[in-house]
C-alpha cells in the first residue's frame, strides 16, 4: 500500500503544478502521464522553469491541432491522412500504412504560433523498413488547400518565413538526424547538420533553442549543434510529421518495402519554454521587409501585396484591399511599408497575435506617416486578448493615434502594457474617406526592463517651481492618477527621469487639450549636457504620447524635462523616456 501512496503523491504534486494556469499565465494542454516532468538542458539559463505549453496527449484537442489531408510535399512526398493520427494511452501514435497501393502517414500542424523560446519533443521513431520521413520542427503555414482548419482571422494567411527543424529523421538510418533551418527572407539561406550515434528507435528526446541570430539544437538534453542566421523572425506553428517517401523509389527497383504492421511514430509530449529578453523584439515581421516581392517567389503571386506574418481581417465590417505593401525609400528602415488607405471609403483592421510570451509590462512603439487629409487611425495594444473578429472598444492608454502629424514619418507609443496570461495582440486600424493613408513601419514590442523610463506628475522624479500648480482630472485623457494645471507665465514644472544605461532615447510628453490651454508652451529637453528647446500646443492632441524628439542621454538622474509656462493655462503630466 505504501507504493499506491508515495505514487498518488506524486500525481497529485503534478497535478497541482500543471492543472489551471501556471506562472506563465498560460493553461496547457491533455497532462495526465508522468514523463513530461519540466526539464532544460543544463546549459540554458533565464528560462520559466515550468514551460509555457505542454501537450501529452491524452487525446488531440482540435482547437489545439490541424491536420493536413492528402499533403505531398514536392522534396518528402508520400501522403497525409488526418485518420492516421490519433492520441491514446497518453501518447500520440501516427500511423505508417499502405492502403490500396498507397502508402499513406499524417501529421499535426499547432493552431498556436511560438516564437523566441526553447522547444523540445519526447519520441519514439520507426524504423522497421525504409520510406518513412518523421521529423519535429517550427514553421508558418500558408494558404495549402491541405489543411483541415479553414484559415480565418486567427492565423496569418501567409507566415511561412523561416522553418527549424528540431530533428528529420529517415526510417532506414535512424541513427542519423537531421536538424536543418531554412529561410527565403531577405535572401535564400539553407543550413543542414547532421548528428550520428543517437538511437531513435528507442524514447529520445530532442530540442531547440530559438533566440535572436541563433539556434541551438539539442539531442537528450546535450547541446550538438549551432548556428548564427542573418536575423528573420516571426512567430510559427510547431509540426509534427511521419510522411511516407515515395521520391526513394529509385533505390528499391522491387519496391519500397510495406510497413511493418503496427508501423507508427511515437510523440510523449512537446513542450515550449520561453524567458523574458532585454532589447528583443517580439513582434514578427516588424517592418514588412518580408514579403512576396521577392524574386522567386511566385507561388503567390496573386498575393504580392499581402503582410507576411500579419493578419488582414476578412470579416465583412472591414474594405478588401485596404491594407496592402507599400515600396517607399522615404521610411525608417529599407524599403517596404504598410499602408492603411483606399481609393473610396473603407475601414480596415491588420493585426498579429502574440501567445505564450512571458507575463509582465511591455512597451509598443512604431513609425506613422499619415496623408495631409487623414483617416481615423490608431495603433492598438490588446493585453490578455486574441484577438479575432472586429476590433473591441480600448481606452486610450491602449491606443495611439496615427494621424497626429501628417506629412512627416513620426514615432507613436503605448507603454505599460501590462500582460498576465501570455496573450497580446497587435492591431492597426484605420476608418477613412477616399485617399486618406496611413503608412506604418518599424512597429516594435518589448519588455520594459531597462527599456523604458516614465514620470508622472504623481510619482517620483517630478517636481513643480511652488505650489500654484492644482490637481485635476476633469478632462479625460491624463496619464496616473490626474494632471496638474496652473494659468499664466512664471512657473516650471519638471521631470527628471532615473536613465538605465546610457544611450538613444525617444522622448514623448501627455497632456489633456483643451480651448483654454497654451498654444506655444517651450520644453527644455538637457540630454547627457546639451540643451535642446521644442514647443507644444496643449490645445490639442490630448490623450496621447507626442513626440518630442531623440535624444543620447547618460545613465542616472542628470537628465531632465522642463516645462516652462506661458499665458492662459499650462498642463503638466506625464513624461515617457523609450530607449532605441
Amino acid at each position: 500500500m505504501l507504493w499506491i501512496l508515495l505514487l498518488s503523491i506524486v500525481v497529485s504534486c503534478k497535478k497541482e503544478l500543471y492543472d489551471g494556469v501556471n506562472p506563465n499565465g498560460i493553461k496547457k494542454q491533455g497532462l495526465s502521464n508522468l514523463s513530461a516532468t519540466p526539464g532544460l538542458p543544463s546549459s540554458l539559463s533565464g528560462y520559466n522553469v515550468v514551460p509555457a505549453y505542454v501537450d501529452e496527449f491524452n487525446s488531440i484537442n482540435n482547437s489545439e491541432w490541424m491536420y493536413r489531408n492528402g499533403y505531398a510535399g514536392n522534396s518528402i512526398g508520400g501522403g497525409s491522412k488526418p485518420s492516421l493520427v490519433t492520441a491514446h494511452n497518453d501518447t500520440l501514435h501516427i500511423a505508417y500504412k499502405k492502403i490500396a497501393d498507397t502508402l499513406d502517414g499524417g501529421d499535426l500542424l499547432s493552431k498556436h504560433l511560438f516564437g523566441y523560446g526553447y522547444y523540445t519533443i519526447k519520441a519514439k521513431l520507426y524504423n522497421a523498413t525504409a520510406g518513412l520521413h518523421q521529423s519535429f520542427w517550427s514553421i508558418g503555414v500558408d494558404d495549402s488547400p491541405y489543411y483541415t482548419t479553414p484559415q480565418t482571422d486567427s492565423l496569418p494567411y501567409f507566415n511561412n518565413i523561416q522553418e527549424i527543424d528540431g530533428f528529420e529523421v529517415e526510417s532506414e538510418t535512424t541513427n542519423i538526424i537531421g536538424q536543418n533551418f531554412h529561410t527565403g527572407y531577405p535572401t535564400k539561406v539553407d543550413y543542414a547538420h547532421s548528428t550520428s550515434g543517437h538511437n531513435t528507435a528507442v524514447w529520445f528526446t530532442a530540442g531547440f533553442e530559438w533566440v535572436p541570430g541563433k539556434i541551438r539544437y539539442y539531442i537528450n538534453g546535450a547541446k550538438v549543434d549551432s548556428l548564427s542566421y542573418q536575423q528573420t523572425y516571426s512567430p510559427a506553428s510547431i509540426l509534427i510529421t511521419a510522411l511516407p517517401r515515395p521520391n526513394i523509389v529509385s533505390r528499391y527497383p522491387n519496391g519500397i518495402p510495406d510497413p511493418s504492421p503496427g508501423a507508427e511514430m511515437l510523440v510523449d509530449y512537446v513542450q515550449y519554454y520561453n524567458k523574458e529578453m532585454d532589447n528583443v523584439n517580439l513582434i514578427g515581421n516588424a517592418s514588412f521587409e518580408y514579403n512576396n516581392q521577392f524574386a522567386g517567389h511566385t507561388k503567390y503571386s496573386s498575393f504580392v501585396n499581402h503582410p507576411l506574418s500579419w493578419i488582414v481581417s476578412p470579416n465583412i465590417t472591414y474594405t478588401v484591399g485596404a491594407s496592402q505593401l507599400h515600396a517607399d525609400v522615404s521610411g525608417t528602415d529599407t524599403l517596404w511599408r504598410l499602408q492603411l488607405g483606399s481609393s473610396g471609403a473603407y475601414q480596415t483592421l491588420t493585426h498579429q497575435n502574440l501567445e505564450y510570451i512571458p507575463n509582465g509590462y511591455y512597451t509598443l512603439t512604431a513609425h506613422v506617416k499619415a496623408s495631409t487629409s487623414a483617416p481615423v487611425a490608431s495603433l492598438q495594444a490588446l493585453p490578455n486578448t486574441f484577438l479575432t473578429g472586429t476590433l473591441p472598444s480600448l481606452p486610450d492608454s491602449l491606443k495611439a493615434n496615427m494621424a497626429l502629424t501628417p506629412n512627416q514619418w513620426t514615432p507613436i507609443v503605448i507603454p505599460n502594457i501590462h500582460v498576465t496570461n501570455g496573450n497580446l495582440s497587435v492591431a492597426l486600424y484605420a476608418n477613412g474617406l477616399a485617399n486618406q493613408t496611413v503608412l506604418i513601419d518599424s512597429l516594435d514590442l518589448e519588455n520594459v526592463n531597462n527599456h523604458q523610463v516614465l514620470v508622472d506628475n504623481s510619482g517620483s522624479g517630478f517636481t513643480t517651481s511652488d505650489t500654484s500648480w492644482i490637481s485635476y482630472t476633469s478632462v479625460p485623457g491624463f496619464y496616473g492618477s490626474n494632471y496638474l494645471a496652473v494659468p499664466g507665465a512664471g512657473h516650471w514644472a519638471q521631470w527628471t527621469p532615473n536613465i538605465p544605461s546610457t544611450g538613444s532615447y525617444n522622448v514623448y510628453m501627455r497632456w489633456t487639450a483643451n480651448s483654454n490651454r497654451s498654444s506655444a508652451i517651450p520644453i527644455t529637453i538637457y540630454a547627457s549636457g546639451n540643451t535642446s528647446t521644442v514647443t507644444i500646443n496643449q490645445q490639442i492632441k490630448g490623450a496621447a504620447w507626442v513626440y518630442l524628439g531623440t535624444y543620447n542621454m547618460s545613465g542616472g538622474t542628470s537628465n531632465y524635462v522642463k516645462l516652462n509656462t506661458t499665458a492662459n493655462w499650462n498642463v503638466a503630466d506625464a513624461v515617457l523616456f523609450v530607449k532605441n
